[in-house]
């Protein structure tokens, strides 16, 4: 199974609006750069915008970005335990304990069933962002 993996954020925050535009470093889980002499490299990653989050936008307000994610798990969890292929497994509890796996993201060096939902929305830790001297955070 092909997963995203999430390597770092940077988020900005745009003073006029007081939204945030939500920037990760991500790359797929079986993509590799090629190494030298052909050999290979690193898992490829890049930038780019988690428009996904901000309903196609390029920034959105912090507290809508935390609903979508928080929405997301509410699916996640909806769809797998009302599917007629759903397993034993898939139980609300279990859902947001390996949130990942059903997601198909990780954070950094763990693996899809490592990533809980919680872990995954610390690594986004938008209300940081909200505090009104924050312009910019690194990962």
């Amino acid at each position: 199974m092909s997963y995203e993996i999430f390597y770092g954020k940077q988020f900005v925050k745009l003073n006029q609006t007081e939204e945030v535009m939500p920037m990760v470093l991500a790359g797929s889980n079986n993509c590799y750069e090629i190494g030298r002499n052909g050999g290979t490299g690193r898992r490829e990653r890049n930038w780019f915008n988690m428009s996904y989050y901000t309903d196609g936008k390029l920034s959105s307000k912090p507290e809508e970005i935390l609903n979508k994610i928080d929405r997301e798990l509410i699916e996640k969890i909806d769809g797998n335990t009302k599917s007629q292929y759903r397993s034993d497994d898939d139980t609300p509890d279990n859902i947001r304990k390996r949130y990942g796996y059903y997601a198909s993201l990780s954070i950094s060096r763990s693996h899809t069933t490592g990533t809980s939902f919680d872990k995954w929305r610390n690594f986004i830790n938008l209300p940081t962002l909200i505090h009104p001297k924050m312009y910019l955070m690194n990962s």
